[in-house]
C-alpha cells in the first residue's frame, strides 16, 4: 500500500501559490493566459510548447495539464500523470515551465515543492519521477535542490530519468529501543 509523502510547506511572503488542474471548463478560462506564457530562447529546445502539451493531454488522458498560479494569476504550466509501466505504476511530474517574467524569483523551487506535495498526496505515493535533457543544467540543478536524483534510466526520448523518494521512515520499520 502506498502512503503519502510528508507535507511540504511552501512559504513566500505575500504570495499565494496554487496548482489548478485544467478541466475543460478551467482550460477555457485560463487558455488565453497560458498562450501568453513565454520561455527564454535557450529553454525552448528542452520542452514542448503548451499547445503541444495540451494536444498530447487530449489524446492521452493519463496526462493532466495544470496552470500554476501566483496570487490567482497564471505564471506557469505543468503536466503530470500516473502511468503503468514495465516497472509498475509511476507518478510522473512530466512538464514544468514558468513564464520568463516569473523566473529568477524563487518560484521554480516553490512551485516544484508544491507540485511534489500535491502529487504525493493526490496519488498517495512517496515516489515521483521526471525526465530531463542532459544539457538542461538549470533544470537539473533545480530538481536536485528539490531532492530528485538520477536513477540511471532514460525515457523513450533519451531524457535522463530522475526520481524523488520521500525520506520518511516506513511505518512498518521498528522504532529504535534507546
Amino acid at each position: 500500500m502506498m502512503r503519502a509523502c510528508p507535507p511540504i510547506i511552501v512559504t513566500m511572503t505575500d504570495n499565494s501559490l496554487s496548482i489548478c488542474p485544467l478541466t475543460r471548463d478551467k482550460l477555457a478560462v485560463y487558455r488565453p493566459a497560458l498562450d501568453a506564457l513565454t520561455l527564454a530562447s535557450d529553454q525552448l529546445q528542452h520542452i514542448e510548447s503548451i499547445p503541444e502539451c495540451l494536444a498530447e493531454a487530449e489524446q492521452d488522458r493519463r496526462f493532466v495539464p495544470a496552470a500554476l498560479l501566483l496570487n490567482q494569476q497564471v505564471v506557469g504550466f505543468a503536466m503530470y500523470g500516473l502511468f503503468d509501466e514495465a516497472h509498475g505504476p509511476r507518478v510522473w511530474f512530466d512538464r514544468f515551465m514558468l513564464d520568463t517574467s516569473s523566473q529568477g524569483k524563487g518560484l521554480g523551487k516553490a512551485f516544484g515543492q508544491l507540485m511534489q506535495a500535491f502529487l504525493c498526496e493526490h496519488y498517495q505515493t512517496e515516489t515521483v519521477y521526471l525526465s530531463v535533457y542532459r544539457d538542461n543544467h538549470a533544470a537539473i540543478h533545480l530538481y536536485q535542490k528539490l531532492g530528485f536524483a538520477f536513477n540511471g534510466e532514460q525515457d523513450s526520448k533519451g531524457e535522463l530519468v530522475m526520481v524523488y523518494q520521500s525520506e520518511q521512515p516506513s511505518l512498518t520499520q521498528p522504532l529504535s529501543q534507546e
